[in-house]
């Protein structure tokens, strides 16, 4: 497919993207004269800008919040079916160094609570 200006459009992988937006940004050259030798388009080139900035956005948020401790993590959930066979399905923490924290069906909430107080504010 070709457009008005006889530029054939083509995907470019996000390498290729991501050099086109590092080379705009470094060079000060306008938009419509790096995208006339790039053969871009401008609407694609400030697409591309817009996703960037976005993604930046996005991952700076993250760290701010992995930095307040609010980041989100995989979590694996099992089943134990002798517990709940038992009757005594409670629940069980293992954090990535190994240690664990668990509690049964009838647990103390405060105690947990200030359990995690504790663990938070290291």
């Amino acid at each position: 497919m070709t457009e008005g200006n006889g530029v054939r459009n083509r995907r470019r992988s996000a390498e290729e993207v991501q050099q086109l937006l590092a080379e705009f940004k470094n060079n000060g050259m306008p938009a419509s004269e790096f995208c006339e030798k790039n053969g871009l388009c401008r609407s694609t080139l400030y697409r591309h800008l817009s996703l960037a900035r976005f993604e930046n956005k996005r991952r700076r948020r993250n760290k701010q919040q992995a930095a307040r401790g609010q980041a989100i993590v995989p979590v694996e959930v099992t089943a134990q079916e002798q517990a709940r066979e038992e009757g005594k399905g409670g629940l069980a923490l293992v954090l990535a160094n190994g240690r664990r924290i668990e509690v049964q069906r009838d647990f103390d909430e405060g105690v947990l609570e200030r359990l995690v107080a504790v663990l938070e504010r290291r």
